[in-house]
């Protein structure tokens, strides 16, 4: 058989990969191997692939020392694959796996694990394709064939679901079904022989194998109908496309752990010790959250802020360095307070709140005589402690004490601690009428001796307060006034003399004798306006605790926001709530603001008949009866006036009494449901009928079903 090696076989073909679809477990934690099988469909530039990984779950847990916690994933891996490959096209009759033309294939990966969930793979995969038409009938009588090596490089990045998952907080490499898409790019490279040698001597069949032979050579995506080198002596409307699956074996190249807690010694801080992730690598004794080698207190839990030591006080003093653990204080006193910050702990201070000196035990000695403020009786002036801290009291008999100041020493000083006027031996003279204030009996008006210093009341000039009103006819002769008003003030200028008002710092009214106008609830409404002079409010004086401009008096709803005449209408069906019988749910004024049933929830009451069901012989529910009497209560809570009857029947088998009782307590179950839902029992009644009341004949047995049954009749009472 004469075989026609095609021109130029070597063939590039570019690869666009989108998604992938993969299988596998972990073998070997300790020695960090996976596989993973992988059928891969590769075609033109899009290659639509879906890819799981699956690890089977692992059941031990692992201890701290013993796990292998990923924590610090390892960056990169390299693996083989081994697998087959085959062709579809021209030369194969069927979208399916030819057996006897699979044929090896083989290669290897390099992977980097950007993060637990995204990586880059880089791979070379070689194996080798073929196809006749003598293993199909109806191409035989053709006797096309061919075969070819592909060799296939590509690049993608892959996007795993639940990556993060297969690495314990506590070690263990834990093995779960994840799904995850990849995408990518790739470029494949063919080495075609194609044998045309049955179809020569055919002319019409010799210039389609040369065209096809011709379009041999070029740089194509891999959707074409060129993979097996037939084309126009086949079906040209009829991409080429080709299949590779196998498994693949991966190593990752962590570096050494030696203490196994995922991260290599050369990033561990403590290569020796096992430690969680969020500690980089080291132990935690404590737990607090500070890693051991950076926890002064290892053994002990304790804040960042005393580097893992315990403060009870939260001082920022850690407890075993604080001569105060339970008590807050600084560093500088040992974790000791020091309130006034004199440097003297309050426990031994005996002045905590006033900064003072340790030679008085933390007080002051403000006039520095040696005695603290706290026993100075003096403690602005210098004193003897004989005198508790006071200066010593001056000599009585000296001639030179001066004890008020006056210039009149105190042995001529008839008021020696008043200063005074030296002509009136060092007295006050308030009302400067040349009288001593202690020798006048009116120390506050000028009066003559002989009226041992009052006014002469016989004196008709006399004007005490000099307001230009003689006091005969001042009304208010102590007080200056004006004549307007008899020598007394106005104060407030209300033109009533504050004599005569009761009220002089405020302007007012007669009537009211100089007061104003009363506000007795202090509402800004003045009495005489106020429709509730007793009530502080805001419509006309009057409260409305609603706000919605009706005052209460006239609110028919004071207590709920509304429109008409104060009560609001919920359900907007023109009747407001207060005489609304259902104010939640809309209904006409003939029913009194209660809804009529419609058509469609008549019909759920007439299905529910058929949808409740019990234990054989039984009066417990059936859980499919669940959602039916959950309808019905939904109804009750749509229909609050509405009352509902519920009746129980059974067929006529059995004995009459028996299904009397059988069919009241299926009654009464429905009703017990239904207020678990939290219909009330007032609104609901129940009986049972048994046989007496059937709905179809008792003769046949679907008949005697249709008898068994629970049937709810919701009506308004009212009516």
């Amino acid at each position: 058989m004469q075989r026609i090696q095609t021109p130029n076989p070597n063939r590039f073909l570019p690869l666009l990969h989108v998604a992938g679809l993969s299988k596998g477990t972990t073998l070997f934690n300790t020695m960090k191997h996976f596989f993973s099988l992988k059928a891969l469909i590769m075609g033109a530039f899009l290659v639509a692939i879906l890819q799981l990984q699956a690890q089977e779950a692992n059941r031990k847990e692992a201890t701290p020392e013993e796990a292998l916690t990923v924590h610090n994933y390892a960056p990169w891996e390299v693996g083989l694959f081994a697998g087959a490959a085959n062709a579809y096209g021209d030369l194969v009759d069927t979208r399916f796996i030819q057996f006897n033309r699979t044929n090896l294939a083989y290669g290897g990966f390099i992977r980097y694990n950007a993060s637990r969930n995204l990586s880059i793979r880089a791979s070379y995969l070689r194996g080798k394709l073929e196809g006749s038409d003598m293993d199909s009938e109806e191409l035989a009588q053709r006797g096309l064939s061919f075969e070819s090596t592909i060799n296939e490089i590509a690049v993608v990045g892959q996007w795993d679901f639940w990556g993060h998952k297969r690495y314990g907080d506590r070690g263990g490499f834990s093995r779960t079904i994840s799904p995850y898409a990849f995408a990518g790019f790739g470029v494949g490279m063919t080495d075609l022989t194609t044998d045309y040698s049955s179809v020569m001597g055919d002319p019409a069949m010799e210039e389609k194998a040369a065209r096809d032979q011709q379009n041999e050579f070029g740089f194509r995506p891999v959707f074409n109908d060129y993979l097996d080198g037939v084309s126009a002596t086949g079906n040209p409307n009829r991409n080429d496309w080709y299949s590779m699956a196998g498994a693949s074996i991966a190593y990752r190249m962590t570096g050494q752990d030696k203490d196994s807690d995922g991260f290599p010694d050369h990033k561990d801080p403590c290569p020796d010790s096992w430690g969680s992730e969020e500690n980089l690598g080291c132990p935690d004794s404590d737990g607090d959250g500070i890693a051991d080698r950076l926890d002064d207190c290892p053994d002990m839990e304790g804040p960042g802020a005393t580097k893992g030591c315990p403060d009870m006080d939260e001082d920022g003093v850690p407890d075993h360095e604080d001569e105060c653990p339970r008590i807050p204080g600084s560093k500088a006193t040992n974790g000791c307070a020091d309130s006034d910050g004199d440097g003297i702990l309050d426990s031994v201070d005996d002045c905590p709140t006033i900064a003072g000196v340790a030679e008085f035990n933390g007080c002051r000695d403000t006039d520095r005589d040696g005695l603290p403020d706290s026993t100075d009786r003096c403690p602005y002036e210098k004193g003897a402690l004989k005198n508790d801290g006071c200066p010593p009291p001056p000599d009585p008999n000296d001639p030179t004490v001066d004890s008020d100041g006056d210039g009149v020493p105190n042995v001529e000083d008839e008021c020696p601690f008043l200063p005074g006027d030296p002509n009136l031996n060092g007295c006050k003279d308030i009302d400067k009428d040349g009288i001593a204030d202690q020798h006048d009996q009116c120390p506050y008006e000028k009066g003559t001796p002989e009226h041992k210093g009052c006014p002469d009341p016989n004196d008709t000039n006399l004007d005490s307060d000099g307001d230009g009103i003689p006091n005969a006819e001042d009304q208010c002769p102590s007080i200056p006034g004006t004549k307007a008003f008899n020598g007394c003030r106005d104060s407030d200028g209300d033109g009533i003399g504050d004599d005569k008002d009761k009220c002089p710092d405020e302007a007012g009214l007669s009537k009211y004798e100089g007061c104003p106008t009363p506000d007795r609830d202090k509402d800004g409404f003045l009495d005489a306006e106020d429709r509730c002079p007793d009530q502080a409010g805001t419509i006309r004086g009057c409260p409305d605790t609603d706000g919605d401009g009706y005052a209460n008096h006239e609110d028919l709803c004071p207590e709920k926001p509304g429109e008409a005449k104060g009560c609001p209408d919920t359900d907007e069906d023109g009747l407001t709530d207060d005489i609304d019988d259902c104010p939640q749910v809309a209904g006409p004024k003939s029913r009194q603001g209660c809804p009529e049933l419609s058509v469609a929830d008549k019909q759920v009451l007439k299905t529910a008949v058929d949808n409740v069901s019990f234990n054989q012989g039984s009066y417990s529910l059936l859980s499919s009866s669940h959602q039916t009497l959950d309808l019905v209560a939904q109804l009750m809570q749509r229909y609050p006036t509405y009352h509902l009857k519920i009746e129980g029947h059974t067929s006529n088998q059995g004995n009459p009494e028996a299904n009397k009782q059988l069919s009241m307590l299926r009654a009464k179950a429905c009703m017990e449901y239904l207020q678990q839902q939290g219909i009330s029992t007032d609104r609901m009644t129940y009986k049972g009928y048994g046989g007496e009341k059937p709905r179809s004949t008792n003769d046949t047995q679907s008949g005697r079903r249709r008898n068994r049954r629970v049937e709810f009749d919701l009506f308004d009472p009212k009516n």
